[in-house]
């Protein structure tokens, strides 16, 4: 009897987990042949290996495009079942790839949208007052948009902790306006920020040491906890909404809204590529300018700032003021016991003209 193919996605979960991949990395994975499990159901099939054939693949992704999905999406799951497969064949569960003739679906180039200053002072006065939900989701956004971090590495920071009057040093420090993040496969790296968004954290970080929760590492809290990539989705959504923005926003586009500034300002891409945690080539095609927004502007050109989002100086982003220590050294000393006493870092102002 032939094996069930959710039952193999479930083992398929687990090799991913022992690999160290992310939880949401694992579910990525595991979506396609999870959907073409449930496909095969649909039609009235058997869920499990002896299906599992090229013809039904093709008949499967022409089924994806009927429903309209984007070339994306389609790709994404074309390299789901290759991740899949491979597997299945490594373990003796398939002795011929069904995929080998399945060409990979192409994928035309979009420019993604960036954010406007519009957009971006209209969402910081959404967070205006003094309350810990408002500090709080004022520092999120600032933080993001200065480093462009990913929204994982975002929930993984921590502050210093005083444990039986030891101090535990966390991952965030203000006063070398720096962050060490850890990024997949648990790779890390320093992110920098500047000082709009330091103030920003000083001050959430003050009204945080009444917070229910604050006896916690995790540096961004909620009712519940320490805040979970969900919930800072939701409150960028919810911002989003109470400025009156188009879209909705998301974590990812201020990664991309960091990213397309950076290199109109004149950063390299190799600067960028250690900066954003990309390994192998730099996914930058999308992001590099000219871009092609909603409001229908062919190229976001900026000679000057919002009153509220002053002049960006590669790597410290939109939300802060260029500092002399980034705008006028190649090479900034980081101090603070989690980064080594007087540990140099080379930023990205050294490729600046």
């Amino acid at each position: 009897m032939a094996a069930p193919i959710p039952d193999l996605v479930t083992s398929f979960a687990r090799h991913l987990r022992a690999e160290g991949r992310a939880d949401r990395t694992v579910a990525l994975h595991t979506q396609a042949p999870r959907f073409f499990a449930a496909w095969l159901a649909d039609h009235g099939r058997a869920s499990d290996l002896d299906q599992l054939t090229q013809d039904n693949l093709v008949d499967w992704f022409n089924h994806l495009r009927d429903l309209g999905q984007e070339p994306g999406t389609i790709r994404m799951r074309h390299a789901g079942m290759l991740r899949f497969i491979g597997w299945l064949i490594a373990e003796d569960e398939l002795s011929t790839n069904p995929m080998a003739e399945i060409r990979k679906p192409a994928s035309p180039e979009k420019p993604v949208p960036v954010m406007s200053d519009n957009d971006l002072t209209a969402l910081l006065k959404a967070c205006h007052g003094r309350g810990f939900l408002e500090r709080r989701d004022e520092a999120i956004i600032r933080f993001l948009l200065d480093t462009g971090i990913r929204v994982a590495e975002l929930c993984g920071l921590t502050i210093d902790r005083d444990i039986e009057g030891k101090t535990i040093p966390g991952t965030l420090d203000l006063d070398s306006g720096s962050a060490l993040v850890t990024g997949k496969r648990g790779k890390q790296r320093v992110v920098y920020f500047g000082a709009r968004t330091e103030r920003a954290l000083d001050r959430y970080l003050r009204v945080r040491r009444s917070h229910r929760w604050a006896h916690l590492d995790a540096l961004f809290l909620t009712q519940r906890g320490a805040m979970s990539t969900d919930g800072v989705r939701a409150r960028l959504e919810l911002r989003a909404e109470q400025a009156g923005l188009r879209d909705p926003s998301n974590p990812h586009r201020f990664r991309h809204t960091w990213a397309h500034d950076f290199l109109l300002a004149g950063g390299q891409e190799r600067d960028l590529k250690r900066l954003a945690g990309w390994s192998g080539e730099p996914p930058i095609a999308n992001v590099t300018p000219p871009v092609i927004r909603s409001d229908n502007m062919t190229v976001f050109r900026r000679p000057s700032r919002s009153p509220s989002i002053p002049k960006m100086t590669p790597p410290t982003g939109r939300a802060t003021n260029p500092t002399a220590k980034v705008a006028n050294a190649a090479r900034v000393p980081v101090t603070g016991s989690r980064l080594g006493k007087n540990c140099l870092f080379r930023t990205s102002a050294a490729a600046v003209p």
